[in-house]
C-alpha cells in the first residue's frame, strides 16, 4: 500500500513538472548568424516585422522575405507587413512578397511557398522569424519542408511577445496556445511520420 502511495506522489509530480514545463519545450532557441534571407511569416500583431526588421538593421541578413496572405485593414497580412517594414526603415527592394491566397494556409502551405521562393533566389541560409510559442513546430514544419535542400534556417523570435513560457497557464490566451501547438504538433508528426 505505502508503494501505492509513493508510487502516485512521484507521479504526480512528474506530471506537474511536465505540465509546468510545457510552454518552455514550446520555444525554441538558435544561436542565429549572418544569413541570405530574414523569413517574416504572418501572424501575431506585428512584433514579428519590427523583430525582423531589427534583424535586419543589425546586418544578419540584406533581404527580408515577408510571407502571408494579402490581408486588410482587420488582417495583419502580407501588404500591411510589407507597409511596416518599409515604415521601419527597410527599403521596398530589399523585401521579397510571398502573397498567399488563401488565410485558411498553415504553416505547412506555408513553408513549401516559401522553399519554392528561396530556391528561386538561390538562398542557401535563412533566419526564420516566429512568435515564441511557434517556434518548435514552425522549425519542425519548416526543416521538413527544406528536407532536400541545403538549406541552413534558423528560429528567432521577438525578445516582447505576450507568451511567457514560464506562466503560460495563467491565461485563458496562453493556456489555448499551449493546448493547441500541441495537438498541431501531433497532427503533423502523425501526418509527416510516413513520409
Amino acid at each position: 500500500m505505502l508503494k501505492k502511495i509513493i508510487l502516485s506522489v512521484i507521479s504526480l509530480i512528474a506530471l506537474i513538472i511536465i505540465f509546468l514545463s510545457a510552454g518552455n519545450w514550446l520555444v525554441i532557441e538558435n544561436e542565429i548568424k549572418k544569413s541570405d534571407v530574414i523569413i517574416v511569416i504572418s501572424g501575431g500583431h506585428g512584433e514579428r516585422v519590427r523583430h525582423a526588421v531589427n534583424l535586419y538593421h543589425k546586418n544578419y541578413a540584406d533581404t527580408l522575405l515577408i510571407s502571408g496572405c494579402p490581408g486588410n485593414e482587420n488582417y495583419n497580412e502580407a501588404i500591411p507587413m510589407r507597409d511596416l517594414a518599409v515604415s521601419l526603415g527597410v527599403p521596398p527592394g530589399n523585401i521579397i512578397l510571398d502573397v498567399l491566397e488563401d488565410h485558411g494556409l498553415g504553416t505547412g502551405e506555408q513553408a513549401v511557398t516559401i522553399r519554392e521562393v528561396l530556391k528561386k533566389h538561390h538562398f542557401e541560409s535563412g533566419i526564420l522569424v516566429t512568435s515564441n510559442f511557434h517556434t518548435r513546430r514552425a522549425s519542425f514544419i519548416f526543416k521538413r519542408a527544406f528536407k532536400n535542400l541545403n538549406i541552413k534556417l534558423s528560429v528567432a523570435y521577438p525578445d516582447k511577445d505576450s507568451f511567457d513560457p514560464n506562466k503560460w497557464w495563467k491565461t485563458r490566451r496562453n493556456f489555448t496556445r499551449v493546448m493547441s501547438e500541441f495537438v498541431k504538433l501531433v497532427w503533423y508528426w502523425i501526418s509527416y511520420s510516413g513520409n
